[in-house]
């Protein structure tokens, strides 16, 4: 059954009813949907207000792509989190790898997860989350990994005036490669550094001036 009062906290107010209505068949896999549309179905339509490059986020806001990737020989997950300002600087970036990961999608709801805890730890606010999840509101939760999205939405919910929004990779280009580097090069250690790092620069670069 649903824990009525989280789900009144991390989902909009209008969508509360249609969560609590729906019964969950735990015997049913689990399976993507398009959250753009109502019948879960991606088309011309309903994918074209997607982003197609990186963009600045808005005045006063700071914007954190999470990038992951997956090794499924080795169940071995990279992930990534990028943060820069308005100017499109980079202020921060980290990368980790995850183990016994079963598919990219949980790469993707693991690596949210973990980067929103790290702007609530770094004490940030008014961050926009970009994500290549397809949504973590309305019908796509019911469908998806319940539980993992919930502790994901708790996180983001943590940080004040915290947004979050899905792109496309190649909105998320910066976030993704660090996160490839992990599981190609076998980069499992776990850091957080200032600014971009160097190899990325030019990439960065050209992103900030667009």
């Amino acid at each position: 059954t649903w824990d009525h009062n989280l789900v009144r906290q991390l989902i909009d107010e209008e969508d509360v009813n249609l969560v609590l209505n729906t019964k969950i068949n735990l015997s049913r896999a689990d399976k993507l949907i398009w959250g753009f549309s109502k019948n879960g179905r991606y088309d011309v339509k309903s994918g074209g207000s997607v982003p197609e490059k990186w963009q600045k986020p808005p005045a006063s806001f700071l914007k954190c792509n999470v990038g992951s990737s997956l090794d499924e020989g080795s169940s071995i997950a990279g992930a990534a989190w990028v943060v820069r300002d308005t100017r499109g600087i980079v202020l921060l970036h980290s990368r980790r790898a995850f183990a016994n990961v079963s598919s990219l999608q949980q790469a993707n709801v693991m690596a949210l997860h973990w980067a929103a805890e790290a702007m609530s730890d770094l004490k940030f606010k008014k961050v926009v989350l970009n994500s290549q999840l397809l949504r973590l509101k309305r019908q796509w939760i019911i469908h998806f990994f319940v539980l993992p999205v919930s502790h994901a939405l708790s996180a983001i919910y943590s940080i004040r005036d915290a947004k979050i929004s899905y792109v496309t990779s190649s909105c998320n280009l910066i976030a993704n490669l660090i996160a490839v580097s992990v599981t190609r090069d076998q980069r499992y250690q776990s850091y957080v550094a200032r600014n971009g790092p160097a190899w990325l620069a030019t990439q960065i670069g050209q992103e900030a001036s667009a």
